[in-house]
């Protein structure tokens, strides 16, 4: 038959041996090649393996899309061994050079520093590089960076990192600490917006901190005491301390209700242990972009009112995705104009602030301890001034009866003068 090479005996085989340069298994270009399996008879031919005319190969599919295609249903289609217990083996990708690893490790320290034998490792080759999971063409779900983990953030400042509220939960059970340390159940919650859901225990070796308040350690064994508070100052200075109704700005994230609190900037100045400062971006812009274009690979911004930014100021922002970025001003263009460091291609974006590394927060429980301490010592004064009371009534009473007995010696009629 033209065209065929066929070898019948139980030893068959087909060799191509040059004594120099590489074998070649040659055919047209312009049709598919099939490597088949036969049966004896030559009745049945199996496609094992084809290359398609655009160079694209199939193992189990006649038919590939792309550069390598398997079909294997219900069982493993791809195994990659490394054929020892004391070897490891990996999965390699990148662009000209290996930029990412989908491995298994073999011994201590393989892949990860954290690695033992057995372990499965996926990394990125490179510290800048991020470690991404997603679903969709959406928002990210997680990013790894380093050794920081962000979900709704692309860029993690913590071990975890958690930005967003975009879980509604109804009809749970749940357990809370409010601002004064007190546990609140309520049994069923029917309805909020949550930035992280436990549905089990949560444990914590150190501090609890939430801007509402925070649940405090107070074991006498975790303490070197000082004295006991001068509870005279302390009414003085819980006098000082002055009560305001605002609103917040973030009314997305805060929401729009009165708050009857103190400002922290007003108590620093009276009681400043009441007072810590934190690194956070504020929303001294909160507004979204008038417009934002792409320029020589940065994002340059414009606002309706000014910016109140200089170069080096670190921005937070959210694309329409939802996604929140930190990025650096690289350049102020105008009061109303700035370049970010950000390589995003988004058409609209809406700017949050600046990042501020003197943010005041307040110790509501530490005002709450000024407050039972000025309250005790009001306690005090009263019992100092029903004693005081008790004594001029006693007093007066004595000169009641003094003055009706003058009056009785001296003839007067004392029912008239009553």
């Amino acid at each position: 038959m033209a065209g065929e090479v066929r070898a019948t005996s139980n030893n068959a085989s087909l060799n191509l041996q040059r004594t120099t340069g590489p074998n070649y298994v040659n055919f047209n270009d312009a049709q598919d090649f099939h490597l088949r399996s036969l049966s004896p008879s030559a009745a049945n031919a199996n496609n094992r393996m084809t290359i398609s005319s655009a160079g694209f190969v199939g193992i189990n599919n006649e038919t590939p899309a792309k550069q390598l295609e398997v079909i294997n249903a219900n069982d493993e289609a791809i195994r990659i061994l490394s054929g020892s217990t004391a070897a490891n083996t990996c999965y390699s990708m990148g662009r000209t050079s290996t930029e990412g690893r989908f491995a298994l490790a073999s011994g201590n320290a393989q892949f990860s520093p954290d690695a033992v034998a057995g372990d499965v490792i996926l990394r990125a080759e490179s510290s800048s590089q991020k470690l991404i999971l997603a679903t969709g063409t959406g928002a990210s779900a997680m990013i790894v960076k380093g050794n920081l983990v962000g979900i709704g953030t692309t860029a993690p400042k913590a071990r975890l990192h958690v930005v967003g509220n975009n879980g509604t939960i109804n009809n749970i059970n749940i357990g809370f600490f409010d601002y004064h340390a007190v546990m609140t159940t309520l049994t069923p919650w029917t309805g909020g917006l949550a930035t992280a859901i436990f549905e089990g225990n949560v444990i914590t070796t150190q501090s609890f901190i939430a801007t509402n308040g925070t649940p405090t350690l107070s074991d006498m064994r975790f303490k070197n005491v000082a004295g006991r508070s001068n509870s005279v100052l302390d009414l003085i200075t819980l006098n000082q301390i002055k009560i305001t109704d605002y609103l917040f700005i973030d009314t997305i994230t805060l929401g729009n209700k009165i708050q009857k609190k103190v400002i922290a900037q007003e108590v620093e100045k009276v009681f400043p242990n009441a007072v810590n400062t934190i690194k956070t971006h504020i929303p001294n812009i909160y507004a979204l972009a008038k417009s934002i274009t792409n320029v020589n690979g940065n994002l340059q911004v414009t606002m309706a009112k000014p910016h109140d930014l200089v170069k080096g100021d670190q921005v937070k922002w959210i694309d329409p995705a939802g996604t929140t970025h930190y990025n650096q001003v690289s350049a102020v263009l105008s009061e109303q104009c700035f370049e970010l460091d950000a390589k995003e291609d988004v058409s609209q974006a809406f700017i949050y602030g600046k990042e501020v590394s003197d943010f005041r927060t307040v110790d509501y429980d530490a005002i709450a301890m000024l407050n039972v301490s000025a309250t005790q010592e009001l306690a005090r004064q009263i019992v100092i001034l029903q004693a005081e009371n008790e004594k001029l009534q006693a007093e007066n009473s004595l000169f009641k009866s003094d003055i009706a007995s003058i009056k009785a010696q001296l003839g007067m009629d004392v029912k008239a003068e009553k």
